[in-house]
């Protein structure tokens, strides 16, 4: 019979523990990218809605612009029309 020393007879044990551990961080990283890939899709969906409000805000700001102008021409009109101070002589 022949003899194998005692470190040979770990060795498919250890590579066996080896096989385990690389599998067992291969499912961990899988799970922790598939909750990554989550969150991201979430926070992708949230910087969309952030973009949709910001237009909105974009067309109010625009449309308070137009009103102002719209108001200053008012107020010139308006001045035009309203009696002028007679010049001190």
């Amino acid at each position: 019979m022949l003899e194998t020393p005692l470190s040979l007879q770990f060795v498919p044990i250890i590579l066996f523990m080896c096989v385990i551990a690389a599998t067992f961080a291969l499912v961990t990283m899988a799970f922790y990218l598939r909750q990554m890939r989550e969150l991201a899709d979430r926070l992708t969906t949230h910087l969309i809605d952030v973009a949709n409000v910001d237009n909105q805000l974009s067309v109010v700001a625009q449309g308070v612009l137009g009103l102002t102008l719209e108001l200053e021409k008012m107020r010139e009109t308006i001045a035009d029309f309203e009696p002028k101070p007679d010049r001190p002589a």
